[in-house]
């Protein structure tokens, strides 16, 4: 198949401008307007935007061939020399990994004696704050109670001391 011509060649455009300037006005713009028309049509027609599609989809297509050629090992299975390189790897890492989890388990363990200590002292603490809070309630309730009861009294007793003056003064006036 003949590929198209996607533009004239210098000397056909040489060509076309020669004849252009021999010729008068009239044959100058009509000469012009064919080489443009040829021009537009060879390069702006449809047949370049197909063909430029066309060789681009085979561009990809090939590129996609190879990447998938050179993927292709990839998808191989594992032989038994693999596993066991593998196996060995993990076992190699994992043996510091083992060291310090028992190392975290001893710290935890201490710490959490240390933390059952530190609550033991705390109910402790609790405790002796709830008897200090008692202490105190009974100091201050104690004598503010016995206020009470002694105003209670004095009042009582000054009623009685009234009455009694009252009475002695009845007497008096009264033998």
């Amino acid at each position: 198949m003949k590929q198209p011509q996607f533009c004239l060649t210098f000397f056909e455009i040489r060509d076309n401008i020669n004849v252009a300037q021999d010729v008068d006005g009239r044959a100058h713009r009509a000469n012009c307007q064919s080489v443009h028309a040829s021009i537009n049509s060879q390069t702006l027609g449809p047949e370049r935007f197909n063909t430029q599609k066309r060789d681009a989809m085979k561009s990809v297509f090939l590129f996609s061939v190879i990447i998938f050629a050179i993927a292709m090992p990839v998808r191989a299975e594992l032989t038994p020399e693999d596993l066991d390189r593998i196996r060995l790897i993990i076992k190699e890492e994992i043996a510091p990994l083992k060291a310090d989890i028992e190392a975290l388990k001893i710290d935890v363990a201490r710490l959490e004696g240390r933390v059952s200590g530190i609550e033991k002292q705390i109910a402790l603490l609790t405790n002796v704050v709830y008897g200090l809070i008692a202490l105190i309630v009974v100091a201050i309730g104690i004598p503010a109670w016995r206020g009470k009861r002694d105003r209670d009294q004095e009042r009582k007793i000054e009623e009685l001391t009234r009455e009694i003056e009252t009475l002695k003064q009845q007497r008096i006036v009264n033998p």
